[in-house]
């Protein structure tokens, strides 16, 4: 069976991050809205590298007046427009770069925050309009898709219940938290060409003492077709193994026919085999 692994490897301090200067005069609300369509958020700043980073930013060194970044007073508490922890370093959302008696609520109407040209913070009106900074992570999404051998101990066990194949990859996800794999992983199965998430092993015994037979299919199909046609019918495309199972084969193939046939490799060949054969074995 198979496991994709997907999921969001998330910005950290040492994964690149950019800002953007806007020259556009909005309030608070407007200019967090028009950065979480454009960008990802109002400007986050967790640490002194961000700060330095922001004042080098292109356009805003000519700028000298204040901007908005994404710190708010959210009910006596400073909070960040960006709430994901997944975007700071550790204790990088409670970074604060405050001028000298800032903050001050002056009339308990200063509920933003803006920085200054040289970096400092005040709290403002959320209603002002100056310009603002926005703010990118660059969020990188992958997956992975893993083989997995699975002993069932109870054989009654319905493999095919969604129910079960959830119980079993919430297991998987307790293991693998354990041996430190992120939380934000998500494990889905995934379905093999014949449209099933289990393949049975048959053991080294079995496959000695079985035999199998082959059947010629006159039918004209490409070699997934084929595949496909054969696990739905019987087991699988033809494998042949020794000269026994090639003289097997060859006896079963139709006196008349004269053509190419597929074999389980893709490979094609053309002498006197069928356009396609199966194998069942017993």
């Amino acid at each position: 069976m198979i496991v994709l692994f997907t999921g969001l490897f998330l910005p950290s301090p040492c994964l690149p991050h950019q800002y953007h200067f806007v020259n556009m005069d909005k309030n608070w609300a407007e200019a967090q809205a028009y950065c979480r369509d454009k960008y990802t958020d109002l400007a986050t700043i967790d640490n002194m590298e961000d700060m330095n980073k922001l004042l080098n930013l292109e356009h805003f060194g000519d700028y000298n007046n204040t901007v908005w970044i994404g710190l708010y007073d959210d009910v006596n508490s400073w909070r960040w427009s960006l709430e994901d922890s997944d975007y700071y370093s550790e204790g990088g959302a409670e970074f604060r770069n405050w001028q000298i008696g800032q903050p001050d609520n002056v009339n308990s109407n200063e509920h933003c925050v803006v920085m200054t040209e040289g970096g400092e913070w005040q709290d403002e009106d959320c209603n002002e309009k100056p310009p603002f900074i926005c703010y990118t992570s660059i969020v990188k999404k992958t997956q992975q898709v893993v083989r997995v051998k699975l002993t069932p101990k109870d054989q009654n066990m319905v493999l095919t219940d969604i129910v079960v194949q959830e119980a079993i990859l919430q297991q998987i996800k307790k293991e693998l938290r354990g041996k430190g794999m992120p939380d934000d992983i998500k494990l889905i199965w995934k379905e093999q060409l014949n449209e099933k998430i289990f393949h049975k092993e048959e053991n080294k015994d079995s496959q000695k003492k079985e035999r199998k037979d082959y059947h010629f299919v006159n039918m004209g199909k490409n070699w997934n077709e084929a595949q496909r046609y054969c696990r739905e019918k019987y087991t699988d495309l033809a494998t042949i193994d020794n000269m026994e199972d090639m003289n097997r084969l060859i006896n079963t193939v139709d006196s008349g026919y004269n053509g190419s046939a597929w074999d389980f490799r893709g490979n094609i060949s053309s002498w006197r085999l069928p356009q396609r054969r199966c194998d069942s074995r017993i």
